[in-house]
């Protein structure tokens, strides 16, 4: 089933006076289904987070449609939970309020807001640190307690904007593994934006490449249950979207002049 479906989506932003804009996404048509963990990759500022935000409603396409489950999407919703890149931790609130922070336009009952918020501690494995103030925790529990704020929130769909992007590699790989368990025994569809093609490779049963701005679907490969970073298909995967990333096109006209 098609939970998240983009329609001939374009996207621009006009510039201070008004009057020329940049084209960042043109005539993007994607369709992603139910349980799927969908990895976006492309060059620096092709679109993937501009994307990732029109899916969670944060923004308008200019053409075009986004839907999820067959209702356009015009603003954001609990359905979508969305991972940032920067772990938009309050900084007056322990770790556990942080979570709790979450639920409180969906969930009346502080019980059970407290209940939640534990559970989804203890899936990160963060339970001990629920009287933790953010300032005291390193770089990869911070993005933690923002993946289980978000978890708590329980989404149908999850989208992860670059969330690992500024953590060093042996702690980036360690909370791509957990996420990889995470989603594997909560099963719901991911919209993952990253640059990392080891990442893409390890986290996504699809790879969905754009081309430098405008982006536009160029490519995509499907993984399958193959995890194995040194299988020969994996090998070979992984070749062929770094070759292909190298020989990214760019569109001919990315500027527009407004009348």
């Amino acid at each position: 089933m098609t939970v998240i479906s983009v329609e001939n989506v374009s996207m621009a932003y006009a510039d201070r006076k008004g009057k020329n804009a940049k084209i960042v996404l043109r005539d993007v048509n994607i369709d992603i289904n139910e349980n799927e963990f969908v990895c976006l990759i492309g060059p620096s500022g092709c679109g993937k987070t501009t994307l990732l935000n029109m899916i969670a409603g944060f923004e308008r396409p200019v053409s075009g449609k986004i839907s999820y489950r067959g209702q356009e999407i015009i603003e954001p919703s609990y359905e979508r939970g969305v991972v940032f890149q920067e772990y938009s931790l309050l900084p007056w609130m322990n770790v556990l309020g942080n979570v709790e922070f979450g639920l409180e336009g969906k969930e009346k009952d502080k019980e059970k807001r407290k209940a939640t918020a534990e559970r989804y501690l203890s899936m990160v494995g963060l339970s001990d640190f629920a009287d933790h103030r953010p300032n005291l925790l390193s770089g990869g529990m911070k993005q933690r307690v923002a993946i289980a704020r978000t978890l708590a929130m329980e989404p149908d769909v999850l989208l992860m904007d670059e969330p690992f992007s500024a953590l060093d590699e042996q702690t980036r790989g360690k909370l791509d593994r957990e996420i990889l368990e995470i989603w594997k025994h909560n099963k719901r569809t991911v919209i993952f934006v990253t640059h990392n093609v080891d990442e893409a490779l390890l986290l996504g049963t699809r790879i969905i490449m754009l081309s430098a701005a405008p982006g536009q679907v160029i490519k995509e490969w499907s993984l399958g249950d193959d995890r194995e970073m040194t299988s020969e298909r994996m090998v070979r995967l992984r070749k062929d979207i770094i070759d292909t990333l190298h020989l990214c096109p760019c569109a001919v006209r990315s500027v527009i002049t407004i009348e």
